[in-house]
């Protein structure tokens, strides 16, 4: 009895016990408890969709995997459609990223 009270006292000794599948799973659960809660405090609501948790989940994979594409052109403001120059180049060949 004495053992089983200071595995119940110690979690750290659950936690031994676990394989890594296990302890992949309980971390993957914790994960999406907590991607849970956040949504329905943002949304303010008792029913969460659950295509609102796949999607949160979708874009903090891509996100981690440096995929993650977001659509920012709709965000500027002010631009001056008259003023837009074409520059062109032979040797870039890849994407432009920024520009000064």
């Amino acid at each position: 009895e004495g053992a089983a009270e200071n595995e119940a006292a110690d979690p750290s000794s659950e936690d031994e016990n676990e394989t890594a599948q296990e302890k992949k799973l309980r971390l993957a659960k914790v994960y999406l408890e907590e991607i849970e809660k956040e949504e329905k405090a943002r949304l303010e609501s008792e029913e969460v969709d659950q295509s609102l948790i796949s999607k949160r989940l979708k874009e903090d994979y891509l996100k981690e995997a440096g995929k993650l594409r977001l659509t920012v052109a709709d965000k500027f403001k002010n631009v001056d459609t008259n003023n837009i120059k074409i520059l062109k180049c032979r040797e870039q060949t890849n994407s432009i990223t920024c520009m000064c």
